[in-house]
Protein backbone atom coordinates (compact mmCIF):
# COMPACT_ATOMS: atom_id res chain seq x y z
CA UNK A 1 0.00 0.00 0.00
CA UNK A 2 1.21 3.47 -0.76
CA UNK A 3 1.70 6.20 1.84
CA UNK A 4 -1.29 8.40 0.80
CA UNK A 5 -3.64 5.43 1.10
CA UNK A 6 -2.33 4.64 4.56
CA UNK A 7 -2.86 8.26 5.61
CA UNK A 8 -6.40 8.24 4.22
CA UNK A 9 -7.17 4.99 6.03
CA UNK A 10 -5.86 6.45 9.29
CA UNK A 11 -8.04 9.55 8.94
CA UNK A 12 -11.15 7.47 8.18
CA UNK A 13 -10.41 5.18 11.12
CA UNK A 14 -10.09 8.23 13.38
CA UNK A 15 -13.51 9.47 12.27
CA UNK A 16 -15.07 6.04 12.75
CA UNK A 17 -13.63 5.46 16.22
CA UNK A 18 -13.74 8.94 17.78
CA UNK A 19 -16.09 11.33 16.00
CA UNK A 20 -19.13 9.16 15.28
CA UNK A 21 -19.65 7.80 18.85
CA UNK A 22 -19.08 11.32 20.21
CA UNK A 23 -21.86 12.62 17.96
CA UNK A 24 -24.23 9.88 19.15
CA UNK A 25 -23.50 10.66 22.81
CA UNK A 26 -24.03 14.37 22.24
CA UNK A 27 -27.34 13.86 20.46
CA UNK A 28 -28.55 11.51 23.21
CA UNK A 29 -28.07 14.13 25.92
CA UNK A 30 -30.37 16.71 24.36
CA UNK A 31 -33.62 15.13 23.24
CA UNK A 32 -35.53 17.66 21.19
CA UNK A 33 -39.23 17.33 21.90
CA UNK A 34 -41.31 19.28 19.46
CA UNK A 35 -44.94 19.85 20.39
CA UNK A 36 -47.36 18.10 18.11
CA UNK A 37 -49.87 20.44 16.58
CA UNK A 38 -53.50 19.52 17.01
CA UNK A 39 -55.56 20.47 14.00
CA UNK A 40 -58.82 18.96 15.15
CA UNK A 41 -60.62 17.13 12.35
CA UNK A 42 -58.25 18.35 9.69
CA UNK A 43 -57.44 15.49 7.34
CA UNK A 44 -60.12 13.18 8.68
CA UNK A 45 -62.94 12.12 6.43
CA UNK A 46 -66.35 12.91 7.78
CA UNK A 47 -69.00 10.32 6.99
CA UNK A 48 -72.52 11.68 6.73
CA UNK A 49 -75.69 9.69 7.03
CA UNK A 50 -77.56 9.21 3.77
CA UNK A 51 -81.08 10.55 3.59
CA UNK A 52 -83.78 7.93 3.23
CA UNK A 53 -85.81 8.13 0.06
CA UNK A 54 -89.59 7.87 0.45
Amino acid sequence: MSTPLIALAAILAFFAVVIIPFMFMKSGQQPTVEPQHDHGDHGKRVTRKKKKKR
